[in-house]
C-alpha cells in the first residue's frame, strides 16, 4: 500500500494552531489522529496506511471508536478526557477499514486548538512484536515440557554460572527442588574438589577459547 500524503482538512479545524509540532506529526512513524468530540479530524500518513484508508476522506468525521476492536470500546465508554488522563500507553485492538485487526498500545493527550479543546491520540503497531513474544513463550514452554518428562538430569545456566533451569530428574539425582537452586551459582551443586576443578575448566575456555568436556 502506497503512503497517502497527509492533507489537513483545515475546513473543519485549523490544525495551524497546533504549531511546528504537527510537521512532526505528519512525518512520524506511528498513527497519529486529532480528535475533537470522539471524531477524527486528521489522520498522519502512517496512520492512514495501517488503517488501510487510501485517504483523509475515508477516516475523517468517524468517531475513532469505529476503529476500536468490540472487546476493547469499553476503553473508549469512559471518553477520550478521561484516557488523556492516563499517563502511560493503553494495549488495545485496532480494526482497519478493511477488517484488519492489529494489536496496538494507545496514548493520548490534550491539545488546545484556539477555543477548541481536541485530543491529540498516539497509537503504536505492537501485532509482530506481540506475535514474536507469544512464540518465544510458545518455544519455551515447549522446552520446558521436553525437559519435565526426560529422565536425564537435565540443568541449564549462563555464561555467569548461574542456573536458569532444573528439570525434575535433576532435582532427583542432586535432591535438591528447583527452587532451592535456580538463581544460585553452580558451584552450589559441586564439592570443593569439582568446584576446583570447574574454575580451571573456565579459566582454560576464557583464555583459550578452547573446552575440553568436565570429567573426561
Amino acid at each position: 500500500m502506497t503512503n497517502q500524503k497527509p492533507v489537513v482538512r483545515t475546513d473543519l479545524v485549523d490544525l495551524s494552531l497546533a504549531g511546528w509540532g504537527m510537521k512532526l506529526v505528519e512525518t512520524a512513524s506511528n498513527l497519529f489522529a486529532i480528535c475533537i468530540d470522539d471524531k477524527v479530524y486528521y489522520m498522519n500518513s502512517a496512520g492512514l496506511s495501517l488503517m488501510e484508508a487510501s485517504s483523509q476522506d475515508e477516516v475523517v468525521g468517524l468517531d475513532f471508536a469505529d476503529f476500536v476492536h468490540a472487546d476493547y470500546k469499553e476503553y473508549l465508554s469512559y471518553g477520550l478526557e478521561m484516557l488523556a488522563e492516563e499517563e502511560d500507553f493503553i494495549p488495545l485492538k485496532l480494526l482497519t477499514l478493511k477488517g484488519g485487526a492489529l494489536d496496538a498500545k494507545l496514548m493520548i493527550n490534550e491539545l488546545v486548538l484556539g477555543s477548541q479543546t481536541a485530543y491529540i491520540i498516539e497509537v503504536q503497531n505492537i501485532t509482530e512484536y506481540k506475535r514474536a513474544s507469544e512464540a518465544v513463550r510458545d518455544r519455551e514452554h515447549r522446552l520446558k515440557s521436553i525437559l519435565n518428562t526426560v529422565t536425564e538430569g537435565i540443568l541449564t545456566f549462563g555464561s555467569d554460572g548461574v542456573i536458569q533451569t532444573f528439570n525434575p530428574a535433576a532435582e532427583k539425582t542432586f535432591g535438591c527442588s528447583s527452587q532451592d537452586v535456580i538463581g544460585k551459582h553452580l558451584e552450589c551443586l559441586m564439592s570443593e574438589q569439582t568446584k576446583h576443578t570447574y574454575c580451571q575448566f573456565l579459566k582454560r575456555r576464557i583464555l583459550t577459547g578452547k573446552s575440553v568436556m568436565m570429567g573426561k
